[in-house]
This record gives C-alpha cells, sequence and structure tokens, in this order.
C-alpha cells in the first residue's frame, strides 16, 4: 500500500488540500483499504445541503465488481444515449476557449498533436478504466430533484474530494460516465427513481505519468469577482501557494475563439456552487442529523479489497511513435464506432 505523507507530517490545512486537488489521470494499481473509502466517504456527509436534504447516493467498487464493470464498457466504447448534456451545445467564449486551452494543455503532456484523432481517442476511453484506480465511486440522486440538489452533490463530491487528499489519495471526477447510464444502474442495482450524475476515480496518484503534470489555468480574480463595501485597511497577506496555479490575463479570455472546435477534456472537475445562510443557527440547538452511512452509500466489496488489484488495460493497440507523419491504427473496437459517434464522444 502507498504510505499515507501525513503520516509522518503536521496535519494539512484546507487551504493547502484544496491547492494540492488536480484531476488525476494515471494512478498506481496499489489497493485502497476499504475501511479508508468510508472513511472518507462517511467524513463527506458532513457537506452543506439546502434544507439538509442529503441528496447524495454513493456506490463505491473495487475488486471484482470494478473489473466487471470496467469489461462491460470496453465492449461499448460507443456509449449509451446520456439522461443530461455535460456541456450547453455551441459553448461560447470565455467558457468556450477555457475547455479548449484545457483539451489541448492535457494532450500536450502526452506529446498528441491535434492532428492525431486515434490517439487522443484512445486516451479518452481511458476514462472507461478510470485511470487505472483501483476505486471507482458513482454519484446519484433521485431524478426529481431539482438544480440546486446536484448543486449539492457537488458540494458533497468536492468534499470527498479535498478529504482524500488530505489522506494522501487523488481522484479525478469523470462526468464522462453520463455516457452509460443503463449499464452502471444496472451494474450497481440503481434504483428507477435514481440518475446516475457523474463518477469517480479515487487511488494513489501516479507521480511520474505526465499527464499527472497537468495544472490547469485559472483567471485571475478580477475576471469571476467582484467586492465592494470591504475597508481598504490592508491585512496581512496570505501565504503563497506550495505550488505555482497557471494563470491567464483577461486578454486571453477572449483569445483563439475563432479556432477549430475544442476537444474534450475528458473529464471534468466538480466545483462546488456557494450557498449563504439566511440565518445563523443558535448555539443551543442540536447538529442538524446526517443519515448513517448505510443508508447514503454501498459498498460493493470482494476479496480483493485487501489484495492488489492489476488494472485491466483497454483492448485498443498502443500509439504508434509521433513524428508528424505516422498516426495511431484504431482497433476494430474503436473502428466499429461510427465517425458521428466518435465526433460526439470528442467533443462532448
Amino acid at each position: 500500500m502507498s504510505p499515507n505523507p501525513l503520516s509522518s507530517e503536521r496535519a494539512m490545512n484546507v487551504t493547502e488540500a484544496v491547492d494540492r486537488r488536480v484531476s488525476v489521470r494515471a494512478f498506481k494499481p496499489d489497493p485502497v483499504p476499504g475501511a479508508l473509502v468510508r472513511e472518507i466517504l462517511e467524513a463527506a456527509h458532513r457537506a452543506p445541503s439546502g434544507g439538509n436534504l442529503q441528496p447524495w447516493r454513493v456506490h463505491a467498487l473495487a475488486g471484482e465488481p470494478l473489473e466487471a464493470l470496467k469489461a462491460r464498457v470496453a465492449a461499448n466504447l460507443g456509449g449509451e444515449t446520456p439522461e443530461y448534456d455535460v456541456y450547453p451545445d455551441n459553448l461560447w467564449d470565455p467558457f468556450r476557449t477555457r475547455r479548449f486551452e484545457c483539451g489541448e494543455d492535457l494532450y500536450a503532456t502526452l506529446g498528441i498533436p491535434r492532428e492525431d484523432k486515434p490517439a487522443r481517442l484512445q486516451q479518452l476511453f481511458k476514462n472507461t478504466q478510470f485511470f487505472g484506480a483501483p476505486v471507482g465511486l458513482f454519484f446519484s440522486l433521485d431524478r426529481k430533484l431539482g438544480k440546486p440538489q446536484w448543486a449539492d452533490v457537488g458540494m458533497y463530491m468536492q468534499t470527498v474530494m479535498l478529504l482524500a487528499v488530505e489522506r494522501g489519495l487523488a481522484t479525478c471526477a469523470q462526468e464522462f460516465w453520463a455516457r452509460y447510464p443503463r449499464t452502471v444502474g444496472e451494474h450497481v442495482g440503481l434504483p428507477e427513481d435514481h440518475m446516475l450524475f457523474s463518477g469517480m476515480a479515487l487511488g494513489w496518484a501516479d507521480e511520474t505519468a505526465p499527464i499527472n503534470s497537468l495544472r490547469t489555468r485559472r483567471d485571475p480574480f478580477d475576471v469571476w469577482a467582484t467586492m465592494s463595501g470591504f475597508s481598504t485597511r490592508s491585512t496581512t497577506p496570505a501565504a503563497p501557494s506550495s505550488s505555482p496555479q497557471a494563470t491567464r490575463p483577461p486578454s486571453a479570455v477572449m483569445a483563439r475563439a475563432e479556432m477549430a472546435a475544442p476537444f474534450s477534456a475528458l473529464s471534468v472537475s466538480i466545483f462546488p456552487l456557494l450557498r449563504s445562510a439566511t440565518q445563523t443557527r443558535p448555539s443551543s440547538r442540536p447538529a442538524a442529523s446526517r443519515d448513517s452511512f448505510g443508508v447514503a452509500a454501498t459498498r460493493t466489496t470482494s476479496a480483493l479489497w485487501s489484495k492488489p488489484i492489476s488494472a485491466a488495460s483497454l483492448p485498443i493497440g498502443p500509439v504508434a511513435p509521433l513524428n508528424g507523419q505516422t498516426t495511431a491504427p484504431l482497433a476494430p473496437e474503436v473502428a466499429s464506432i461510427t465517425p458521428p459517434a466518435r465526433k460526439a464522444m470528442l467533443f462532448t
């Protein structure tokens, strides 16, 4: 098992966890103990939700159940009809540029040019294998609930990701799994009145993988926030971030708007929506109750929870050396997907 770096260091604070959290797309096969997974999921249930609805439902897979799901999905790389669109049609700026840059930066870490569509598809399909992570999580909610409850699930997921970082683990939130609502629903026994929202890879990051060097850009504060009514008195400056953030100057937000349509960033980090409280809770009032772990989550286990798990590889041929002339051949499983379907998978 990979060691927890916190065991010999001071406890990580929230700011450090937020700064260190990134979407990891290459994991070690080392298993994560079921007790640790439950500890994270159960601790996260203190996440906020409007009216304390706690709308999240969680399924955690490892070992044989996870391998069986990956095998089912690998046999249907074309996907199914999603129950919701991850992105709006005809995405506009500045969102279009941000998405484009994210995808380009990601493929650049792997040395894959825009012209090499087969290699990009192969990387995209690694989502179906949870990027080699030994644990796969699925988040769902009652389909009759509304957009505010989707935000609540997002806040729960963000809490899971930060708690994972605190324990030395890594994650990658994957709305990619919205492409497989029927397969995932059948595999985990999701009730008919619930819909799949997102998946998440969980495990130990492979620090040697080039793709894990990606640090997505962030716009400067003044692009997306305003402050008014505050004192102009200076305050103690915050300590510099432990790892540098790539930032984009305001002028770059509209840059490259006329470039070719963007490629998918493969998976989406879930960013919590901020809620403001309308009143403070009296200190004498008991804390709002939370459902027990068994009510909100299902941990599908097998004897392999405590044994090494070999990450299944996709049935796709190796990528040919990139020299500006050669592209990787499409394996039969990929070639069977119609060109329109391939385009839809890359552009959603």
